[in-house]
């Protein structure tokens, strides 16, 4: 299964600043700081659910491994026991 890279990185998590507010501006900061504090926790959300699709398709890839190797087995070990009664 071909793996495709990952936009995301580390930095852009670290792209959020801060908005200082102050007691005295009359609540006129606090809107975009709060703005800024939803969308932040927004693009967490994105980036956490795209990890876990991530890890939905690896999981995905890992069980259809494991399938083949058993079906490899049986198909292994049906030979084996046909060698078994030819030699006999």
């Amino acid at each position: 299964m071909p793996r495709t890279a990952r936009a995301t990185t580390p930095e852009d998590l670290t792209k959020f600043q801060p908005v200082e507010t102050h007691a005295n501006n009359g609540g006129n900061g606090n809107g975009s700081a709060v703005k800024s504090l939803v969308d932040h926790v927004e693009q967490i959300k994105d980036n956490l659910k795209d990890v876990i699709r991530d890890l939905t398709t690896v999981i995905d890839a890992v069980k259809a491994a494991e399938k083949e190797k058993r079906t490899s087995d049986k198909e292994i070990d049906a030979v084996r026991s046909k060698l078994r009664q030819i030699q006999m």
